[in-house]
């Protein structure tokens, strides 16, 4: 197999910066909100979560970070509910 190509490097753009915001990213998340508040708000929200509270539910865990970082100064006790 062929090596690394150091030519390419010169030509592509070596990205974003560090800490910079993604303008797709800011721009999906301007339009969901602006979605969200004009289809009711939190308000809106709550009564669908009463409605479908699997689903609400299942939706409301995926934006739970997957990796958390902290120090634990106690008992930590994991509870696991299944259906």
């Amino acid at each position: 197999m062929a090596g690394p190509r150091p030519h390419l490097a010169a030509v592509r753009p070596k990205g974003r910066k560090p800490g910079s915001k993604n303008k797709v990213t800011a721009s999906m998340k301007e339009a969901f909100r602006e979605a969200f508040d004009e289809l009711g708000g939190a308000e809106a929200l709550a009564k669908w979560a009463k409605e479908d509270p699997k689903t609400f539910y299942q939706l409301a865990s995926k934006l739970i970070p997957v990796q958390l970082q902290g120090e634990v100064s106690g008992a930590l006790e994991i509870i696991h509910r299944s259906e």
